[in-house]
């Protein structure tokens, strides 16, 4: 137990680079900005989170309107499946029955053994026009996982970036400031003793 409060005692030296009277004022303005880097990093967590709820809403709802919009209905095949280039999924007319009983027609991709007549599951609009499938539960989810990560990488990244720069700024404020005192010290030092 007494190795990791060692252990922890050393981290939490390291980060905020050490003490005593060789740490300047720059030291202390980058320990200032790790806190608030660490503080960006873990307020990013929340505020992801947050952006995957609202996504997840906002997906589930757009899910609902469209399962209440989009039908599932059986087409037949008017001719055999056309073969594409890669020989592995054709494309053939076919037609099909709109909710309204409207008769509507199209070219379908279906598999390349498809034959006249088949039997093709389509989803279409209330007025029988041909439309994607309705988004689902699972897809809100991915929705808002994606959305998630993306705004936590997004923030982490944004955080580090704007540390990296800051740090910068301190490294080369402190150059400047040892080549200042090496100017004035320097050539007393260097001196030679005949």
């Amino acid at each position: 137990m007494a190795r990791n409060r060692g252990s922890v005692a050393a981290l939490l030296h390291r980060f905020t680079l050490g003490s005593g009277p060789l740490k300047r004022g720059s030291d202390r303005l980058q320990v200032v900005v790790r806190l608030l880097l660490l503080v960006v990093l873990l307020m990013g967590i929340p505020v992801a989170l947050a952006v995957g709820t609202a996504a997840h809403s906002q997906i589930a709802a757009e899910a609902t309107a469209q399962t209440a919009s989009r039908f599932r209905v059986t087409a037949r095949l008017t001719e055999d499946a056309l073969l594409s280039a890669d020989g592995n999924i054709g494309s053939a007319s076919a037609t099909w029955t709109a909710p309204a009983g409207t008769r509507r027609g199209g070219v379908l991709p279906v598999a390349a053994t498809a034959r006249k007549g088949a039997a093709v599951p389509v989803w279409v609009d209330r007025s029988g026009r041909r439309t994607a499938p309705p988004l689902n539960q699972s897809d809100a989810m991915a929705g808002a996982v994606g959305y998630t990560l993306a705004t936590l990488v997004g923030i982490w990244f944004a955080g580090a970036g704007a540390y990296l720069l800051v740090r910068r700024m301190i490294d080369r404020h402190r150059l400047r400031a040892w080549a200042d005192e090496w100017a004035a010290v320097g050539p007393v030092w260097t001196r030679t003793v005949s």
